[in-house]
């Protein structure tokens, strides 16, 4: 899972300053986002092993709870300033430190082994190889077969119900299956693996996705965290919004009337 510190940034002044969105609405909205949010003064990917999935949404959730308290917080600010230095990474790396501590307790307390964690961007991408090479993993252990990929996203308190439930069903199937995921923000992946070819497999692969996301929305999560509407879940968007939908999609005809953009996809009845 990965975690962040807020940055300290981010004030109306700076604000003020963000560059008006005109035809470049994509990479206006990315820079909007990222001068509204900021990055992070802090970055850390962590890793432990857990037996149970009650084990790991409990231990996410603590996780994901960590804070240091508003006094202990500026006693590191104030730590880096009587250092006599202008470098702003000795309070994180202070911050860093403490944090770590919490975590590794919490994943300790739940029973977790092979505490692991990463803060620097060479040791995050080591952490998160597994993580990233899932796919071919399963194509190599499984030769012959194609990959069917969803995701779903639900607050982190129902991540045990939804994967132990969606578990069961992919074991009922028969189907070989793995999930990887970002647990952090409660999205994750479930893929089934099918023979290429085999169109009764396929079908039962869509239909146990199909069953995840209504799962999931009934959880008051949505139906992708991740892997967007596209093509192949524009029905489960009205699923999951209703009437919103009309009025996203009114904003998108506003924002690009010829549909040049990801022309026939997320909306029903989008030009194509």
């Amino acid at each position: 899972m990965e975690i962040e510190r807020e940055p300290n940034g981010g004030d109306e002044a700076d604000r003020a300053s963000y560059a008006p969105i005109t035809d470049h609405v994509a990479g206006g909205l990315a820079l909007l986002t990222q001068r509204w949010r900021g990055l992070p003064n802090v970055a850390a990917v962590l890793s432990s092993w857990l037996e149970e999935a009650q084990e790991i949404e409990d231990a996410v959730a603590e996780v994901m709870a960590l804070t240091i308290d508003t006094a202990e917080d500026d006693a590191l600010d104030q730590y880096g300033a009587l250092m006599g230095t202008s470098n702003p990474s000795l309070s994180d790396a202070v911050y860093r430190h403490l944090l770590r501590g919490a975590a590794a307790a919490i994943a300790a307390e739940a029973g977790g082994e092979n505490f692991e964690w990463a803060s620097t961007p060479e040791e995050r991408t080591r952490l998160l190889a597994a993580r990233h090479k899932a796919y071919f993993a399963g194509m190599t252990t499984h030769p012959g077969c194609r990959t069917v990929t969803t995701d779903t996203c639900v607050p982190i308190s129902s991540l045990t119900e939804i994967i132990e439930a969606s578990v069961a069903e992919a074991d009922a199937s028969g189907l070989p299956y793995y999930i990887v995921g970002h647990v952090g923000d409660g999205n994750f992946h479930l893929a089934y693996m099918v023979k290429d070819g085999d169109a009764k497999e396929r079908e039962t692969a869509e239909r146990l996705s199909m069953q995840m996301v209504h799962r999931a929305i009934a959880l008051q999560g949505t139906c992708t965290g991740e892997h967007g509407i596209g093509l192949g879940k524009i029905d489960y968007l009205t699923d999951e919004l209703g009437d919103a939908v009309d009025v996203m999609r009114s904003i998108k005809t506003a924002l690009d009337p010829h549909g040049l953009m990801n022309p026939g996809k997320i909306f029903a009845g989008a030009r194509s």
